[in-house]
């Protein structure tokens, strides 16, 4: 059983990271002062997060606290740690890592990447940039204790840390099969640095650290150790279920829906547009029952009609199958159709849907009887949350995107959404 021990050196990072943990439905604790724990303390969560408040500390009184805080975790019962730095790179960062790996004894690599996409603090080129401007110009850095004359990570730790520092630059950082082999050639006591720009980074860089399958520490402001937790936790989190409708057959979207499928389980039906041609009463039957199986053994389910090049139907074959040039329309009703033999199966069950394709969510709505949707907050520009209003499903909470809009990330950051509005 795995169980995470996250050291800050300061109690807002701490509480930072646990936001962060909470908006993937992750449960942790933040310890306000470690001495009120003991061995005999019983944490029942799955992820505690202990602030050390040692940012400003001397070098060797900051390495003399986080030793101690990490025996105190191991004597919790934690098996994976990661320590949680400033976004700035204020702190005895690598004096503090430093402290965990002589700690651990075992563990003999740290692994860094510090960037927080959403907050614009990102790595490139060894560089840490905040909103584009580098670390060392910032006002944060010119009026703090801490002075650096360099944005470059690698330098910064290097000063600090008594391991080799390595840099692993963006070009390795987009391809997993090139990630794995930096992971593979990472000497023994080594601090790697890695660069990262977007949320897709953070995730592929969890994966290929995982997949790697050797002991380290992550250090990083949340995002990497966020995505770690939640891979290695997430069979075992209860989420509330929610259906995910997939309309849009844009090549963005298949992106979309294949990021957010690394993030979650989610057991995927697709409905088959050709077999809707010559049997369509019978395709909506069997994958309405196919999805209200998977509801009742799973958290999210989703529906589709494409999920491969091969699935998409050109107009000029839609009117060879005899749709005519009522295609989509008749497409999206099918769809529709679906989800209202769903709900109707399942009405106590599913909590929440996600819908992407405007034409999808009106042919939706307007199966479930309803006459509108009551729109209640923008979750990315061109995404609303809201919840259906008027008929049997009243209420239903919802978020719509368009099939056109967003990022590689998107779909997910409207799930999150969705699933922090319903509750766990």
């Amino acid at each position: 059983m795995v169980k995470i021990g996250v050291i800050a050196d300061d109690l807002t990072g701490a509480n930072a990271l646990g936001a962060l943990l909470s908006k993937r439905g992750l449960s942790s604790v933040s310890v306000l002062d470690p001495s009120l724990l003991s061995e005999r303390s019983q944490v029942k969560r799955d992820i505690i997060v202990i602030s050390t408040s040692s940012r400003y500390l001397p070098p060797q009184e900051a390495y003399a606290k986080v030793s101690e805080t990490f025996r105190l975790l191991l004597s919790l019962g934690c098996n994976f740690f990661s320590k949680r730095i400033d976004t700035t790179l204020r702190g005895s960062i690598g004096h503090e890592v430093d402290a965990m790996l002589d700690s651990s004894g075992e563990i003999k690599h740290a692994i860094m990447v510090p960037v927080f996409p959403a907050a614009g603090r990102i790595c490139l080129g060894g560089h840490v940039l905040v909103n584009s401007i580098p670390l060392d110009e910032t006002e944060v850095i010119r009026e703090s204790v801490f002075r650096f004359n360099t944005s470059n990570a690698v330098k910064i730790i290097g000063s600090q840390t008594k391991r080799k520092v390595i840099h692993i630059p963006y070009d390795i950082v987009r391809s997993e099969e090139s990630l794995l082999e930096a992971f593979n050639s990472l000497p023994e006591e080594s601090f790697a640095v890695f660069d990262a720009v977007t949320d897709a980074d953070v995730d592929r860089i969890a994966t290929i650290s995982l997949k790697w399958g050797r002991p380290f520490i992550p250090v990083d402001p949340g995002p990497f150790t966020a995505s770690l937790a939640s891979k290695k936790l997430g069979g075992r989190i209860v989420f509330p279920k929610i259906l995910i409708v997939i309309g849009s057959v844009t090549e963005l979207i298949r992106k979309q829906v294949e990021y957010l499928s690394r993030s979650y389980d989610i057991k995927w039906i697709k409905l088959d547009v050709r077999k809707l041609a010559s049997s369509p009463e019978e395709e909506i039957m069997v994958k309405s029952d196919k999805v209200s199986e998977f509801v009742k053994l799973h958290s999210f389910i989703g529906l589709t009609t494409v999920q491969s090049e091969d699935d998409v139907v050109s107009p000029e074959e839609a009117e060879r199958l005899g749709f005519g040039k009522g295609f989509y329309s008749k497409v999206n009703e099918a769809i529709g159709a679906v989800v209202l033999r769903v709900l109707k199966e399942n009405k106590d069950l599913i909590k929440g849907i996600y819908v992407s394709g405007g034409d999808t969510v009106t042919a939706i709505v307007k199966g479930l009887g309803a006459y509108g949707i009551s729109v209640k907050d923008e979750v990315y520009p061109l995404a609303a949350f809201g919840s259906v209003v008027g008929g049997e499903f009243d209420g239903l909470p919802l978020v719509t995107k368009g099939g056109l809009v967003g990022k590689e990330d998107t779909i997910k950051v409207c799930v999150d959404y969705l699933l922090r509005s319903i509750g766990r």
